[in-house]
């Protein structure tokens, strides 16, 4: 198997984020059967298998709105519509009804997903042959005009349709791994592995690997940290441009708090001083927000009497860097990390990684580890 395993730990760290199930939708042996070149064709493998599996279940139906041109009356009968087309003439009606039918949204979106996938030049022949079997048989599914304007918040699950909903969020994650040429209309594909979209799935795995693993040993979450303003300022309402401070995953257990902050950078050091010559460091703006953090929630908790004990870490994605911060201290007498997490591992090696940081909240666990 090819050494390099970030490619194929996307699909676990997608399965955790998007699906509480993880491994409902893939074998994880077929996963590791392969040998993706590309992310490309780790995509067009999840695609492939997934959207198989939707079409042999019967893909979703729902009843669609539709508005046809009929020589018998079918639903409703939209007499402002025959009248301004003159349908009379050919003794038709402009008729409305419900269809139920698999063409609706959310098929849409994956085969339109799949035909911008196909355009890539990195897919490898044989995702490329396989995905393309699997697009032919959606030819009863109309095509998407505009992806910049698929209406992702407007998506609603129930029990009809909850299988979607790891499919979705991949077709997500593909599409806005595309890049839209304006001036000439056309749709490029950019490369995927970009810091912005590979941040906010590292964040989402994390969070969701905790609250998957760790249920009823440990909470995961995000929170909202209030700002401990001074009480005769307290009334000033320009306090509200102060920015949020809304953490990334909270880990507690009893009286102990982990608040972590997740990072994926292509560069985790930088340099300080004259001309960034001087020293090398931790981005200075990641260290202020995590103590930000620890110190107020540190002072929301003096306030109240609670006796918690509330620790800081910023999290970081491993990169090739010479240095990789492996750092432990105390500020103001709370505990702060600095850790890495190499994601370029087996599976197995992340998940320990990730165990000993669960330690820190949970002594009681050891047998996760």
């Amino acid at each position: 198997m090819n050494s390099d395993y970030r490619i194929y730990n996307i699909y676990y760290m997608l399965a955790y984020a998007f699906d509480d199930s993880k491994m409902n939708n893939i074998e994880e042996s077929k996963v590791n059967a392969e040998k993706f070149k590309y992310i490309y064709d780790l995509f067009a493998f999840m695609l492939t298998n997934i959207t198989g599996k939707l079409i042999k279940r019967g893909l979703f139906k729902n009843y669609i709105n539709e508005s046809d041109e009929l020589n018998t009356v079918k639903g409703r009968i939209n007499l402002t519509e025959s009248i301004k087309k003159n349908t009379f003439t050919n003794k038709k009606l402009v008729c409305e009804y419900d269809d139920y039918s698999e063409n609706n949204y959310l098929n849409q979106i994956i085969k339109t997903t799949i035909y911008y996938l196909l355009s890539s030049n990195k897919l490898t022949k044989k995702y490329s042959d396989d995905l393309k079997k699997v697009y032919s048989l959606l030819n009863t599914i109309d095509m998407l005009n505009n992806i910049s304007l698929i209406r992702w918040d407007a998506i609603i699950y129930n029990r009809n349709n909850r299988n979607y909903k790891f499919i979705i969020n991949l077709c997500y994650m593909i599409i806005n791994g595309l890049l839209v040429n304006k001036s000439s209309g056309n749709v490029e594909l950019m490369d995927f592995i970009n810091e912005k979209t590979l941040s906010s799935l590292f964040e989402s795995f994390v969070r969701k690997y905790y609250q998957v693993e760790y249920k009823g040993k440990l909470t995961a979450s995000g929170e909202t940290i209030n700002w401990q303003i001074n009480e005769e300022y307290e009334n000033n309402k320009m306090i509200e441009l102060l920015p949020q401070m809304h953490t990334d995953i909270t880990l507690r257990h009893g009286n102990k708090e982990l608040i972590i902050d997740t990072k994926f950078y292509d560069k985790t050091i930088s340099k300080s001083g004259f001309n960034g010559s001087d020293k090398e460091t931790i981005k200075s703006n990641n260290w202020y927000q995590i103590n930000s953090y620890v110190t107020n929630k540190v002072y929301e908790y003096n306030k109240q009497n609670k006796d918690m004990e509330v620790a800081g870490m910023l999290l970081y994605a491993k990169t090739d860097e010479e240095i990789s911060p492996d750092i432990e201290t105390k500020v103001m007498g709370s505990k702060m990390y600095v850790k890495t997490i190499d994601l370029n591992v087996q599976f197995s090696e992340i998940e320990r990684q990730l165990n000993k940081i669960a330690l820190l909240v949970n002594k009681n666990i050891e047998e996760n580890c």
